[in-house]
């Protein structure tokens, strides 16, 4: 019985010392911050449990190169002087890079800190072209900037004969930010903004900035302001102009506009930096629904979760491609000779002067009853009628 026993420990110790290991010897520590409480938690959660669902799958196959990957993140509760705070924290703590921040003064004041430690910032969720533009080799973003979006969508417009073409947006961050691409990506198409005005978060003049605008009776309007005061300067254009075309930029935060407008939002279009999640017949959609449902069921399916999920595809394609225990200026290498990857229906690509990874920007509009649907051109918009 005694010999049996021996045979069968001496027969499970060498099933078990030929069993590859999965587990990784060390971790590769990511920092990030988001605001993760305030205004746009919901949209930073999403994007949170979207790079931890694809994070999560790669770990559970061994990780990257041997290292499983450690996301650490902290709430700056959509306050700048709060992001900066975590960023030297995070950089304390010897993260390897800094990733997906949200939030134009955040991702600013974040890369220029991480810039000065020679650390790379990678996949911000703002548009901001001051940040698209920014000096330092450090600094890599997958999604498209406000002038892609604001130049998409003029085209869009001119093919129509739509020339006509107004700007409306915040006196503060990303706002400005936003009117500054504007400005340039009218310039490229060789007309002029047909009539362009802001207003102030804490005290919006609206009933003069809708006159400004619709003075001269525009074709279309373009939104750079947060959700709640472009729900209100939407309603009241559409009482004086309800035939004006309304498009909506990412930032705005689409699903709480859609939600706040509900069916006085028909017709408003809204522009998104990746494609319809719902999209099931696109791989990487139906690759991202999938994991989804098994990491964090509990998510709903979101634009800024897909989001995540795509930026954090596009980091462990360039880890994977850098040597085993890189250093950072490894991963930058391995960023800049990244070209055209293909993630299943997303594609991106990096040079040494491109930091921009994706130029392709998807429309959506909100249909009856404030839900958002996937449009592939201006002729798909919904007539607006007043109630």
């Amino acid at each position: 019985m005694k010999f049996q026993l021996r045979n069968i420990i001496f027969i499970i110790f060498l099933l078990v010392s030929v069993i590859p290991h999965t587990v990784c010897s060390e971790s590769l520590k990511i920092g990030q911050s988001l605001p993760l409480s305030g205004e746009k938690s919901q949209a930073a959660a999403a994007f949170l449990n979207g790079a931890k669902t694809w994070i999560d799958h790669i770990n559970s196959r061994g990780g990257i190169n041997g290292s499983e990957l450690e996301l650490i993140t902290l709430d700056d509760k959509g306050n700048a002087k709060k992001a900066v705070e975590n960023t030297e924290k995070l950089i304390e703590e010897d993260v390897f890079l800094l990733f997906g921040y949200m939030g134009y003064e955040s991702a600013m004041e974040s890369a220029d800190i991480a810039s000065k430690h020679s650390i790379p910032f990678f996949g911000a969720a703002t548009g901001a072209g001051e940040f698209y533009k920014f000096p330092e080799k450090n600094t890599f973003t997958v999604r498209p900037s406000y002038y892609h979006e604001i130049n998409n969508i003029i085209k869009k417009l001119i093919d129509t004969g739509d020339n006509k073409i107004s700007f409306f947006h915040s006196l503060e961050g990303w706002g400005l930010s936003a009117l500054k691409s504007a400005q340039w990506s009218f310039e490229n198409n060789s007309i002029s903004i047909f009539s362009k005005t802001g207003v102030s978060n804490e005290d919006p003049d609206l009933e003069r900035a809708v006159s400004v605008i619709n003075s001269g009776n525009p074709d279309a309007v373009i939104l750079a302001a947060d959700y709640q005061l472009s729900s209100q300067f939407i309603k009241s254009i559409r009482s004086k102009n309800p035939d004006i075309k309304i498009f909506a930029l990412c930032d705005i935060l689409g699903d709480k506009l859609s939600k706040s407008l509900m069916n006085q939002g028909v017709g408003v279009v809204v522009s998104q930096v990746v494609p319809f999640p719902f999209y099931t017949k696109l791989p990487v959609s139906q690759l991202f629904n999938r994991l989804s449902r098994k990491y964090y069921p509990e998510q709903s399916i979101s634009f800024f979760g897909f989001e995540g999920f795509i930026t954090a595809r596009a980091l462990t394609t360039i880890l994977s491609n850098s040597p085993d225990n890189p250093g950072r200026d490894d991963f930058i290498k391995a960023a800049e000779t990244t070209d055209s990857i293909n993630l299943g229906g997303y594609i991106f690509s990096f040079s040494e002067s491109k930091r921009t990874g994706s130029v392709d920007t998807y429309l959506t509009q909100i249909g009856p009853g404030g839900f958002l649907s996937p449009i592939r051109s201006l002729e798909d918009i919904y007539k607006y009628s007043k109630l």
